[in-house]
């Protein structure tokens, strides 16, 4: 488990990500959005999901390799902006890497255009 641990916005970590009809969920990748002030002072973090889809969809951003600053995403993926969750950080099952101020920003981006 990976509870206590610090997570930082731009984060990329592996998550049961729930379907639309909360029944099921599936082990996917997020992007943790919530700020670094929230992740250190609460136990939950705010995500957007990843999906290897990458069909060009409204609200989200492609996602590659050499978009990481840390780790490895390991297939050509979109950061689903209109996808927001707030999970606990005790499900979250590991970190797979770090994505880019320039992605991070778009994905920001995204959501502001999605909200306002």
């Amino acid at each position: 488990m990976t509870f206590g641990m610090i997570f930082k916005q731009g984060d990329v970590v592996l998550v049961p990500v729930p379907f639309t009809n909360l029944k099921e969920a599936k082990q996917r990748p997020a992007l943790i959005i919530s700020n670094d002030f929230h992740n250190a002072k609460v136990d939950d973090v705010v995500i957007c999901g990843i999906t290897s889809n990458i069909k060009d969809e409204i609200h989200s951003v492609l996602l590659e390799q050499k978009d990481m600053k840390e780790g490895n995403i390991h297939f050509l993926s979109r950061i689903k902006a209109d996808k927001i969750f707030t999970i606990h950080k005790s499900i979250i099952i590991k970190t797979l890497g770090r994505v880019d101020a320039l992605i991070l920003e778009k994905t920001k981006q995204e959501i502001q255009k999605l909200m306002f």
